[in-house]
């Protein structure tokens, strides 16, 4: 779902 997809790309950067 777009939820998912938002989490994702939100965590990927701040993880980083």
């Amino acid at each position: 779902d777009l939820q998912d997809l938002s989490g994702k790309v939100f965590v990927i950067p701040m993880t980083t």
